[in-house]
């Protein structure tokens, strides 16, 4: 696979790729798009979306419909509070369901990534990638340039072995002279010859690719603190609109998916130029500076509603009144942002997702078919059929790369549930109804849109692992901030607060709950069923091979009566293990 990659960038070979199985794709396509749309605790065949895709794509559909499970816990939480906010309970009763949500989807976000462990170490043990190795030294990405040189790379860097390789060459009765001859004298020798990136080349890319990361990302911030600073002022300027309230929500929003396809493509060139070894260091350093530069695009409008606006002297009246009636917050401002947000990302999205490969799809066909009817003309021969064989025809449709954007639309998705759901209750059921589409969607595309995928393995989502884990670090933060700070919601609980009670308040509550996270992250990354057949596994290889036996493993001789005696030496004859014998009796 590897040297056909190499080809494949030599450019000595056009194209490679796997021909869809018709019968078995037409099956996945029935069961995995079609079948029970109606059921939303509906699960995909993981098992055969696996053996036809891999496991890296087994494993995103199971991530996605896992991450709808526990989507329903909150909003079947977030549901009731909601309804309470509309029926407009006393101040005190929704402070109070203020309190108790934030905490919930504070400490939700943890307890998800750990059972999201536990589920990842139950597929690999049932999908066999346990032991998956997925950055070996000897996997190259065919891009990767460097000097060659004597030594080999392991997972911190580079072993040079130059003095090994100077003091063979010496002892050689005929020397090489140039460096080519040199190089391949050592491989003779049984020296392993690698390219090597110096450090310091290395660490230049990354201060530019780090310094055009925060550029861009100050750029998308600022566009939209200047959108949303004139928002009341756009809004006047409309008039009698009857949608003027949801434009700047919706000219946000397209802002934000303009700005991340954009960066999309900038984050591909910048990542190509730091001239990564390996497939999982180059795809963590590209989800790194998505996430990123995204956490700022998405999140900054709502970071301003909550964090900002209220305390600004220009417009520190024109929050508006909401839950809490006669206090205007800047709450119901954030609810009605993030439905603005949410519905503009998700029918963009979706849009985009489907109809640019299905588009790109369907002109390349076309093309075809008039470059096909060209050859019929110059040829003469109009009897000649213009219909192309299905392989030509599969060859014509869109490449998929990666799963990257997919697991990117989740995880911004997660963290606007996760982050900012307190101000609209019923985000994670919106969320929700997406991921429902959004599996179905997505196999859809995968299966009758692109080309036929080649299978990569996996035994975990990656980066996108650390994304979540800053996600729910954060999401403690602004949730006790919403709670102290923008909605007024400790003051009708406790009475009114000065600054000083309000800060004590928010740092009691938040080493709290990150002692609660602290706890949740205790607990153990595999389930028991699992470590026992794991266990089980190593026993059965160490009985078979002989390999990594473990004193554990071994007999003992058992005594149908207790063998007493005073001389010791006589007792350590009769007993395996002392030790373990008289530990056995307590």
């Amino acid at each position: 696979k590897n040297k056909r990659t190499q080809e494949i960038y030599d450019g000595n070979i056009i194209a490679s790729f796997a021909f869809h199985y018709i019968p078995e794709r037409d099956s996945l396509v029935t069961a995995s798009v079609w079948n029970q749309w109606w059921n939303l605790f509906w699960d995909p065949p993981f098992d055969r979306l696996r053996d036809y895709l891999g496991t890296e794509l087994g494993l995103y559909f199971a991530f996605v419909t896992y991450l709808g499970k526990w989507l329903w816990i909150v909003s079947l939480v977030g549901i009731p509070v909601y309804v309470c906010f509309l029926v407009k309970l006393s101040n005190a009763v929704i402070s109070a369901l203020n309190l108790a949500y934030s905490i919930v989807m504070a400490i939700w976000s943890a307890l998800f990534i750990e059972f999201w462990k536990r589920r990842n170490a139950t597929l690999n043990l049932q999908w066999g990638t346990v032991h998956l190795d997925f950055d070996q030294s000897d996997t190259v990405r065919p891009e990767f340039f460097g000097t060659e040189m004597a030594g080999f790379h392991f997972d911190r860097g580079f072993v040079k072995l130059k003095d090994l390789a100077d003091k063979r060459i010496a002892e050689l009765p005929d020397p090489p002279r140039s460096e080519p001859d040199r190089l391949k004298t050592l491989r003779e020798l049984g020296i392993p010859v690698n390219r090597h990136y110096s450090t310091t080349a290395r660490f230049k890319t990354f201060i530019v690719s780090g310094f055009l990361t925060v550029f861009f990302a100050s750029v998308a911030v600022a566009a939209q603190v200047v959108l949303l600073y004139y928002r009341d002022d756009i809004i006047d300027g409309l008039g009698n609109v009857p949608a003027a309230a949801i434009v700047p929500g919706i000219a946000n929003g397209l802002i934000i998916v303009i700005l991340d396809v954009c960066w999309g493509i900038l984050s591909v060139w910048i990542t190509n130029r730091e001239n990564h070894r390996s497939e999982e260091s180059y795809n963590n350093s590209l989800v790194y500076k998505r996430f990123a530069f995204q956490f700022f695009s998405n999140y900054t409008s709502l970071f301003y509603l909550a964090f900002f606006k209220p305390f600004l002297s220009r417009i520190e009246n024109q929050c508006t009144i909401g839950w809490l009636e006669s206090t205007p917050t800047c709450m119901s401002d954030m609810s009605f942002q993030l439905l603005t947000l949410l519905a503009t990302r998700v029918t963009v999205s979706q849009a985009l997702e489907v109809l640019i490969p299905y588009l790109t799809s369907k002109l390349g066909v076309f093309l075809t078919w008039i470059k096909v009817r060209r050859q019929i003309k110059k040829s003469g021969n109009a009897n000649r059929s213009t219909s192309t064989s299905r392989y030509y025809q599969e060859s014509n449709l869109a490449p998929y790369h990666s799963v990257m954007n997919d697991y990117n639309e989740i995880v911004i998705l997660f963290g606007y549930v996760a982050l900012f759901a307190v101000a609209f209750p019923l985000a994670p059921l919106l969320v929700l109804f997406n991921n429902v589409v959004e599996v179905r969607v997505d196999a859809f595309k995968i299966l009758k849109i692109f080309q036929r995928v080649n299978a990569r393995a996996a035994d975990e989502i990656g980066a996108w692992e650390h994304a979540l884990q800053v996600i729910s670090y954060v999401s403690v933060v602004t949730n006790l901030g919403m709670l102290v700070y923008t909605s007024n919601s400790l003051d009708f609980l406790f009475g009114d607060l000065d600054a000083w009670q309000r800060m004590l308040a928010f740092f009691l509550m938040e080493n709290i709950l990150f002692g609660g996270k602290i706890l949740v992250a205790t607990i153990p990354d595999v389930p028991m069923p699992a470590s026992k057949k794991l266990e089980r596994q190593k026993f059965d290889i160490a009985l078979a091979f002989g390999i990594d036996m473990k004193d554990h493993y071994k007999a003992k001789r058992q005594f149908e009566h207790p063998v007493v005696s005073k001389d010791e030496e006589d007792a350590a004859a009769f007993s395996f293990d002392i030790a373990s014998d008289l530990s056995g009796e307590n």
